[in-house]
């Protein structure tokens, strides 16, 4: 088998176990910093840059702290526009919306028949 093929086997079993080992409590902290770090070896054994996979500052540290407090002093704001926006597509009965919302229950039912 191929390094590569091997590396993404092991990588994914990485991944399998962290969010088992999350699930069952082993650890104690959220798994995204564990995941961070296997994407940081990840991309250090392929020779790969954050760049090249489209991770980028922005163009100043001003816009970034700019956005940081932003956000930070609006947190309601975020998450009511982002609520509001999912209810709002949820319970809609328009004709695009129902080509956004996945499928319901009773479309599969002939098929456990």
């Amino acid at each position: 088998m191929a390094r590569q093929q091997m590396l993404v086997l092991v990588e994914f079993a990485v991944v399998v176990a962290i969010y088992v080992a999350r699930q069952h409590h082993i650890l104690k902290v959220s798994a995204t910093p564990y995941l961070l770090l296997l994407a940081w070896i990840s991309l250090r054994l392929r020779k790969i840059q954050w760049k090249q996979i489209g991770f980028t500052r922005y163009r100043t540290w001003l816009t970034t702290v700019l956005i940081g407090v932003g956000l930070w002093r609006r947190p309601r704001a975020v998450s009511t526009c982002s609520a509001s926006s999912r209810f709002s597509l949820a319970s809609s009965e328009s004709r695009p919306t129902s080509r956004i919302l996945p499928p319901s229950r009773e479309t599969f039912d002939s098929l456990w028949s």
